[in-house]
C-alpha cells in the first residue's frame, strides 16, 4: 500500500515538496519527471513547469489538481501555471525578465497581441521563444 511504499523511500512527486514553500532551491530534476509521469504532461507542460522559479514550481506541484475525466490535462496545468505565477508575482521574480528587456523583445514580434504578452509577462528571451513557437 501507499504507507509501505512511502517507508521503503518511495514517494508520491510531491511528497517532499512542502505547502506554501518560498525556497529558492531548484526542484530536483527527478521530481519533475514524477510529476510528469503523474499526470502524463506534455513537452509544453514541462517547459511551461521549468519556466517558474523554483518558488513556483514547488507550489504548483503541491497544488495542482485535476478531474480524473479531465481531457486536456496539459492545456489545464499550463493555465494553473499561469494564473498561480499572476497571483503570486513575488515568487517568480528571480525568473521573469524585467519589463524593459521584454518590450525589446515585443519589439520584434509582428503579431500585436503576442506582443502585449510578451510585456505584460516580462517573458525572457527563452519564453518569447518558446510563445512564438506555439501553434495559433
Amino acid at each position: 500500500g501507499q504507507a509501505s511504499s512511502e517507508a521503503q523511500g518511495v514517494k508520491r512527486p510531491h511528497a517532499s515538496v512542502t505547502q506554501g514553500s518560498t525556497t529558492t532551491e531548484a526542484v530536483d530534476d527527478i521530481l519533475i519527471a514524477e510529476f510528469r509521469e503523474r499526470w502524463s504532461l506534455n513537452d509544453d507542460a514541462e517547459n511551461k513547469l521549468r519556466s517558474l522559479s523554483p518558488a513556483l514550481q514547488h507550489r504548483v506541484m503541491v497544488d495542482f489538481e485535476a478531474p480524473a475525466n479531465s481531457s486536456d490535462v496539459n492545456g489545464r496545468f499550463i493555465m494553473f501555471c499561469v494564473r498561480t505565477a499572476k497571483e503570486h508575482p513575488e515568487e517568480n521574480r528571480e525568473q521573469d525578465g524585467d519589463r524593459d528587456a521584454a518590450a525589446a523583445i515585443a519589439a520584434g514580434v509582428e503579431d500585436p497581441a503576442v506582443a502585449e504578452f510578451i510585456v505584460h509577462w516580462c517573458l525572457n528571451e527563452r519564453g518569447a521563444a518558446k510563445l512564438l513557437s506555439l501553434e495559433p
